[in-house]
């Protein structure tokens, strides 16, 4: 007896593109976590009256957590010359990096100075970490949200 299925090369060709929407899907949460941690800093941590906060309203610091996505073999590298903003994948897992480059054009690197010391000042005024904490409780549902909505796209 011989048996024929057609059509094996489309179902083929339509699992890759299951296979890529579904990797892109992922970067894509990983990002909107990344964005949604960056927007708390610059929003509620940089942004407000000192001592607490830093009291920055605009430059560079708060622009570097804004930026653009751009894949390039399996990573995604976000950005302006100020951000830092990185997907990658490895295995079976997804890692991100946010931060900033937001450095004095004297050298001095005021974002590590504030978040991790400011002994001349009063001390530390950190930024990035209290937004990581604030939004903490948010990022699986971020994540798997914008999984789901990328998902509802593939036909």
């Amino acid at each position: 007896m011989n048996i024929k299925i057609s059509g094996v090369d489309d179902t083929i060709n339509m699992l890759n593109r299951s296979q890529e929407v579904l990797q892109t899907a992922i970067f894509n949460g990983m990002n909107d976590v990344l964005n949604t941690i960056g927007m708390e800093a610059a929003v509620h941590h940089l942004q407000g009256p000192r001592p607490i906060k830093l009291g920055i309203v605009t430059g560079r610091l708060v622009k570097s957590f804004i930026g653009r996505i751009h894949y390039e073999k399996g990573s995604v590298d976000v950005g302006n010359n100020y951000s830092i903003h990185k997907i990658h994948k490895t295995g079976n897992s997804i890692f991100g990096i946010k931060g900033t480059r937001a450095i004095a054009p004297n050298g001095f690197d005021y974002p590590a100075y504030w978040e991790y010391n400011g002994s001349r000042h009063g001390g530390k005024r950190p930024f990035l970490e209290p937004a990581v904490r604030a939004v903490s409780g948010q990022l699986p549902q971020i994540f798997a949200k914008s999984i789901e909505d990328k998902l509802k796209d593939f036909k």
